[in-house]
Formats: C-alpha cells, sequence, structure tokens
C-alpha cells in the first residue's frame, strides 16, 4: 500500500532537507542540507534507517496527517511540543503513526528548527545527489520552494540500518568557538581583542541563509574596511558588512562574498548557533587547528 503525509499546517520557510548538496560550490550552489545537522541525524539514530531526507519545520511547528499503512517517525530538534492524536507525546522519541493519525507539534521556549524523519524516503527527486531544498535558487526537495498546507508527500520503503554511535547534543553552549578567518589581519588589535572579549546578540534578522548579530558595544562602528574583491564562502563565516553588522553565514549562504570574514564558526558548534532565538548573548572564542 502507499503510504504518505498530508500536511494540514505548516510553519514559514519549512522544507525537505537531509546531509546536503556536497561539491557544487564551484558551481555557485551551497550546499544546504539540516540547519542542525546533529538534531536531523538523531532522527535516523533513533529510526535506524538508511532514509536521508526529512522535513525541516521552523518555530510555529508543523501539522500533518497519516494517510495509507502505518509509517514510524522520530520527532527532534528544538523544544517543541507534540501531539498524537490530541494526546501529548515526549519528544526526541520514535511513534508508530496509523492511517488517519493527526500529528500536531506546537512550538516550545527555545529552538528555531525541529525535524521529522520517517522509516522511508520523502518521494522526490534527487537532484545534483541530494533532495535538499534551497529556496534562494529553487532547487532540490518540492519544487524548490518551502512547504505549504495541502502538500502531500509520499514515504517510499527504505532498509533499515544499525546506526552505533548517536551525536551529541549540546545546546547549552553560549560560546562559540572559531578559526580566526583570512581577513582577521584587516581588523586591529583592539577590534580583535574586543570581538573576543565583549558578547554579540543574536538580532530578527535570521533565516537558513545567514544570521545577523547585534553588536551593541559597537566593536565594529568605525570600522572602514568596506568591500573587498569577492572570494569563496562557506558556512559558518562571520562577515563583516559595510555598515559594520556581523552576520554569520548558515547552510544556504551565497557563494562569493567581498566583505570581510573575521572568522569562521567550526562545524561542530554551529548546529547549536542554529537553533539560537534572537536576542541570545553569544561570544566567540578562538581556537586553531589541531586544538581542536
Amino acid at each position: 500500500m502507499r503510504y504518505s503525509i498530508l500536511l494540514t499546517r505548516v510553519s514559514p520557510l519549512s522544507t525537505i532537507q537531509d546531509e546536503g548538496r556536497f561539491g557544487c560550490l564551484q558551481y555557485g550552489i551551497s550546499a544546504s542540507g539540516a540547519m542542525d545537522s546533529n538534531a536531523f541525524e538523531l532522527g535516523a539514530y533513533l529510526l535506524g534507517t538508511k532514509a536521508s531526507s526529512g522535513i525541516e519545520f521552523t518555530q510555529s511547528g508543523l501539522d500533518f496527517t497519516i494517510k495509507g499503512k502505518t509509517i514510524r517517525a522520530a520527532f527532534t530538534g528544538g523544544d517543541f511540543t507534540l501531539f498524537i492524536n490530541g494526546q501529548k507525546k515526549k519528544w526526541n522519541r520514535v511513534y508508530n503513526l496509523k492511517q488517519g493519525a493527526k500529528i500536531e507539534i506546537k512550538p516550545g521556549a527555545w529552538g528555531n528548527y525541529g525535524y521529522v524523519r520517517f522509516n522511508g524516503e520523502l518521494g522526490v527527486k534527487e537532484i545534483l545527489g541530494s533532495r535538499a531544498t534551497n529556496i534562494k535558487v529553487a532547487l532540490g526537495g518540492l519544487d524548490g520552494r518551502a512547504l505549504k498546507v495541502g502538500d502531500e508527500i509520499a514515504v517510499l520503503p527504505t532498509s533499515d540500518m544499525d546506526i552505533s554511535n548517536p551525536p551529541t547534543l549540546n545546546y547549552e553552549k553560549k560560546s562559540f568557538r572559531f578559526i580566526w578567518g583570512i581577513h582577521a589581519d584587516l581588523f586591529s588589535q583592539k577590534v580583535r581583542n574586543e570581538f573576543i572579549s565583549k558578547p554579540f546578540f543574536i538580532s530578527s534578522q535570521l533565516d537558513r541563509m545567514g544570521v545577523r548579530l547585534l553588536d551593541r558595544n559597537n566593536i565594529f562602528t568605525n570600522e572602514n574596511i568596506l568591500s573587498l574583491v569577492s572570494d569563496p564562502l562557506i558556512c559558518g563565516d562571520i562577515q563583516i558588512l559595510g555598515d559594520g553588522t556581523p552576520i554569520v553565514l548558515m547552510r544556504d549562504h551565497q557563494t562569493i562574498g567581498g566583505y570581510p570574514r573575521i572568522g569562521t564558526i567550526i562545524s561542530t558548534d554551529i548546529n547549536a548557533f542554529s537553533q539560537l532565538r534572537p536576542n541570545a548573548e553569544i561570544n566567540f572564542k578562538p581556537v586553531i587547528l589541531g586544538n581542536l
């Protein structure tokens, strides 16, 4: 029997994601993939599935109905409240969802992204080796767009697998490790010292492309490095825009840019960073390769 899910409520910018579309930066396409890859991987671990894709929903949550035979699903990510047929259930768990089951995921106290993964592959085409959605270039997922109410997504059978080591989740972080960037020396020693000794705050301007930071100590206000020759960017880069605003590039970042990059948040810390809500206070801790 064919089985699928029917979306009945969808938070803005929810998408189909997987581990990412790698090797395409040279063609101007970022990797995309789950914003919190650790939480995404936890779903696969809990299910023991070879299926690579899942649904990433944003802060307002997600509702859907099961059509067809029983599906196993894992619910992971930020702090959300789960109801199955009106009954409250524990988060970061796997459940058997029968035909007609109604799933409601409500927002919780923290976190921006949550995940639903199934014991089957979502029925969308693989493009350039991935099912990940990149809304900015209308690529992958369901027609390259965000999900919407009324979308029905098939879940295709896949085989199971044993995953021995669960990913490590750490959402208590306030200090984010980074490596000094290729443009760090363009900033004065005073600015670099303040960058690692004074706090920044998450702004309300955040999405899958980048997170703008509030520089309430005006560390970069008087900098005059307005632009440079454009060169390649990666997820985690900390750019300083022409008006002095720091921005951390995320999974759907542009592939080249001409603003100076003072550093790059290491990949193991970017997951927790992605879950921070506006006004969260953070600081930066420099590390060096081989010393992580």
